[in-house]
């Protein structure tokens, strides 16, 4: 079976939007008349993700785009139809859905979107096989809305740790976050206290962290993991003494994005 590449795909100068209508083309050169058998067109978009080392990569979107090339089909004498010699464009439409994440490629994994080409054809008339065949990477800007009142995040704790019959830590944590959804590059302001009610030990190094919960499926399968994204030290609090929080944390701009699938979840953990 022969092999060409005589298929072209052209994007617009800027990345598609999830959420909208988006045109592309499909350029077609045909050195001679092919009667056609079938094509395919599909937009893709695969992510990869390291979970405990190791990568993981499962398909996110695989849809197929319907492909307008009957006006460009003749019919022979013999009720064959074919493609005509020379150049032929397809103006194509995609539909995005509104929840696709956007591009990414951070230290934990990527996200990638392609559109994949093919079309089965038959040289005119002596019936022998070509596949025309071609790929482009997209673009894709995920549709970023975070509401004014996405829920807040209080949480109130009373720790306490023995050690055979002594008390090694009994303190009290209270932080609170105005909001729960953020994107990228933002800052999370932790307010709050923690307050040492021991008499003798000092409770050193008090941090807020944001960590990511991974947890992948697949089949019967599960696989949980749970990664440091980034950590701030707030300071150490004396005995009986209380430390306010006050103190902003950013999200990297590099921090995989919280998605949530049928198969695969991702969520951020402060």
């Amino acid at each position: 079976m022969a092999r060409k590449r005589a298929a072209k795909i052209l994007l617009p100068g800027r990345p598609f939007r999830a959420g909208s209508r988006e045109h592309f083309e499909i350029h077609l050169r045909l050195p001679n008349v092919f009667e056609f058998v079938n094509s395919a067109v599909t937009f893709e978009g695969r992510c990869r993700s390291t979970i405990a080392g190791q990568d993981s990569i499962h398909t996110l979107i695989s849809n197929g785009i319907p492909l307008p090339i009957q006006h460009l089909l003749s019919p022979t004498p013999k009720g064959t139809m074919v493609l005509s010699e020379g150049y032929h464009r397809l103006p194509m439409l995609l539909f995005l859905p509104l929840d696709l994440p956007g591009s990414f490629n951070g230290k934990y994994g990527a996200i990638t979107y392609r559109i994949i080409v093919k079309f089965s054809l038959r040289r005119f008339p002596s019936a022998e096989e070509v596949i025309l065949a071609t790929e482009k990477e997209v673009s894709v800007w995920g549709f970023a809305s975070i509401s004014d009142t996405s829920p807040s995040i209080s949480i109130q704790r009373h720790l306490r740790k023995k050690v055979f019959c002594f008390n090694r830590l009994d303190c009290e944590v209270l932080f609170e976050v105005d909001r729960s959804a953020f994107v990228a590059g933002e800052h999370i302001l932790v307010t709050g206290k923690v307050a040492n009610s021991h008499n003798n030990n000092v409770l050193k190094h008090v941090s807020v962290e944001l960590r990511q919960k991974v947890q992948y499926i697949s089949g019967e399968a599960k696989r949980n993991d749970t990664r440091l994204i980034t950590r701030l030290v707030c300071g150490s609090v004396a005995p009986e003494n209380t430390l306010a929080l006050h103190h902003s944390i950013q999200i990297p701009h590099d921090c995989y994005p919280s998605l949530e699938r049928t198969r695969n979840k991702y969520k951020g953990l402060l």
